[in-house]
């Protein structure tokens, strides 16, 4: 990449507008929390019996 593709690619991010999407949370203990929430839980263990 030169010097003018990443001024031109700089220029062009700075002309875009930013997105209005609000962001969920902060939630509180035991709030029922109301987006995606990935748990890894290690080998032989399941989601029911790990601790909340």
């Amino acid at each position: 990449m030169t010097a003018d593709d990443a001024t031109a690619i700089a220029a062009f991010l700075q002309s875009v507008k930013p997105v209005g999407n609000q962001v969920p949370g902060p939630f509180k203990p035991g709030e029922k929390v109301s987006s995606f929430m990935f748990r890894i839980m290690p080998p032989g263990e399941t989601a029911a019996a790990a601790p909340k």
